[in-house]
């Protein structure tokens, strides 16, 4: 790969970074006021963050950061709407993510992150239809 791909490449991934943890305070702190979901959100922001520094410590510059990268916004979309108890408006995270994911140029990171929230809503309507209780 030429340089000047290399380096633009490595700048899309270190944006992308900096665009999931941007999230986390407002994930984990502001969409669970008034939910009393505070634990929940934190917890998972936390883990997102985690996941998300050693992810691209590993897998910068890689076409797997895309894919890690879209399983982790939608990992934020899941806990945006899980923290304010399916809130209609937070599923609109979805579509923004999915838009962020189009800076790798790549169809994968778009096709996974529909994928993963796809199955992630197919689990958790299966779970509520059967009245479970986490």
């Amino acid at each position: 790969m030429n340089t000047h791909i290399l380096e633009r490449v490595q700048k899309d991934h270190r944006m992308i970074l900096w665009l999931i943890l941007a999230h986390l305070p407002v994930v984990g702190l502001l969409a669970p006021i008034g939910y009393g979901t505070h634990s929940f959100a934190i917890t998972a922001s936390i883990i997102i963050g985690i996941l998300a520094v050693a992810g691209y410590g590993v897998l910068k510059g890689t076409r797997m950061f895309g894919v890690l990268s879209a399983t982790l916004f939608m990992m934020i979309s899941a806990t945006l709407i899980q923290a304010q108890l399916g809130h209609i408006e937070m599923h609109f995270h979805i579509f923004v993510a999915l838009a962020f994911l189009l800076i790798f140029k790549d169809w994968l990171p778009v096709v996974v992150g529909a994928g993963v929230i796809a199955v992630h809503h197919l689990l958790l309507t299966y779970l509520q239809l059967n009245q479970a209780e986490i």
